[in-house]
């Protein structure tokens, strides 16, 4: 809707009909896209007969925002192993995915695709600025994969590291356009709260990180408190019927999110 220029999900669909005759949508079929009852046609498959690819053709660089690996790294309860962390790499532009990817230069991206062992060992202060250079939604992407390659690994600091520079890029994606809306903060808000539940689950669950004194334990509740605050604070800004479905939002969350 932001490439469009669109407000209202119907002067969306009226556009898209305007724009070209190979976009035929059902009246109210684009507002069950943005809630995830449907998927475009087309949505698990390629080729320029995809509806994904001839909106592609009418507002250009929305199908990469579509295919993104973004979406599925997020679906923390998907175990991914190194062979398919290392395709998402791939998916990314290679100067997100060189930082991380062993042998890049002497490789054709085909190699290092069909190489079992790949990844760059960092320490931490080598990943840590790495993690620092990442922008964007590829950034975040990027931050994610190295979040699940940490726990892969069982190392708790590479976990947590990756998790908190992804905290960092998707604030700052939430002040560009299109998420600098409130409906858009608010649903940033209750992703970043589903991350803080993971973290507790895969690091404060751990009984030598539970400890008050570990450096990880002390990261992961001021990330707590500090998201807190924040969703308090968004909460105030709302008028009073965002105020309700942002709120009725947590509640469904409650399960899964951490204090408020």
């Amino acid at each position: 809707m932001e490439s469009s220029g669109a407000v209202l999900v119907q002067e969306l669909e009226e556009r898209l009909r305007a724009k070209s005759r190979k976009v035929l949508l059902s009246d109210g079929l684009w507002a069950r896209y943005m809630r995830g009852e449907v998927l475009p046609q087309g949505a698990r498959g390629s080729g320029a007969a995809t509806l994904i690819e001839r909106i592609e053709a009418i507002y250009p660089g929305t199908a990469a925002f579509f295919h993104s690996p973004l979406w599925e790294l997020m679906d923390f309860n998907k175990v991914l192993g190194p062979h398919e962390l290392k395709s998402m790499y791939l998916r990314l532009g290679k100067r997100t995915w060189a930082r991380f990817v062993s042998n890049y230069k002497s490789a054709s991206t085909e190699a290092v695709a069909a190489a079992r062992y790949w990844k760059i060992r960092h320490s931490r202060e080598e990943l840590l600025g790495h993690l620092r250079e990442l922008t964007g939604l590829e950034g975040l992407s990027a931050c994610l994969i190295e979040a699940r390659l940490g726990y892969l690994r069982q190392e708790e600091s590479a976990f947590m590291d990756s998790m908190l520079e992804g905290r960092r890029l998707m604030r700052e994606v939430a002040h560009s356009s299109p998420f600098a809306t409130p409906k858009m903060q608010s649903a940033l808000l209750l992703i970043e709260g589903l991350w803080i539940a993971h973290v507790r689950q895969q690091v404060l669950a751990a009984p030598r990180v539970r400890e008050a004194t570990h450096p990880v334990s002390e990261l992961a509740k001021d990330w707590e408190r500090d998201w807190a605050a924040m969703s308090r604070d968004h909460s105030d800004t709302l008028p009073k019927a965002s105020r309700a479905a942002f709120e009725r939002w947590r509640e469904e969350c409650a399960p899964f999110m951490p204090f408020r």
